[in-house]
């Protein structure tokens, strides 16, 4: 009877121990519904907050390290993500005037696209009010990346021409490793 209740509890031990770890390494992606735009279209820019040099990322290797630096940025593991309590995050639109919001400090990332993208959020599309039928559609998508700002919440802007508008999407997300692989850009290095 001994034996059997610590076999018992052993399993349970490594049960526990594997869903630890398991949770530990497994990830939730917060990433919201943008499409990262293609190479070939050169539409993504990079550019320091009230400085005049920017990035257009023309070589492909350094275009695909921003992507993957990108798309880190918005995974979370599952494990610090119940303890977070921000498993259950959603991403939440608001309606945010003509007036562009402005980014005063850190690098300004742009995604300008040569086709309009629908406006989505929580996968699903986001309509101006609940009686509309009509997609709210954007060709330009940007957002600032902070240095050591670490896990928080993010706001994306998105600019719709046929109504002069700006959206604000705001999500969960680290660039830490985004800020410092654009500071490592020679354009962006200061010069010794």
């Amino acid at each position: 009877m001994k034996k059997i209740s610590q076999i018992i509890a052993y399993t349970l031990l490594g049960v526990v121990i594997v869903g630890l770890v398991l949770t530990a390494i497994l990830k939730k992606d917060f990433a919201p519904n943008i499409n990262i735009p293609s190479y070939e279209s050169r539409g993504i820019e990079i550019k320091e907050a009230g400085v005049a040099k920017y990035d257009g990322l023309s070589e492909l290797d350094v275009y695909n390290q921003f992507t993957n630096e990108y798309k880190k940025s918005f995974q979370l593991t599952i494990l610090y993500s119940v303890v977070s309590g921000k498993i259950s995050r959603t991403q939440e639109i608001k309606n945010l005037g003509k007036s562009q919001p402005t980014i005063s400090s850190g690098y300004i990332v742009t995604f300008n696209y040569p086709e309009n993208q629908v406006l989505k959020s929580n996968g699903q599309v986001y309509y101006e009010n609940t009686n509309s039928t009509s997609e709210t559609l954007y060709k330009k998508a940007f957002f600032a990346v902070e240095e050591g700002k670490g896990l928080t919440t993010k706001t994306i802007y998105f600019y719709c021409e046929s109504n002069s508008t700006y959206y604000g999407l705001t999500t969960l997300a680290n660039f830490d490793g985004l800020y410092n692989f654009i500071s490592n850009l020679s354009i962006f290095k200061p010069a010794e």
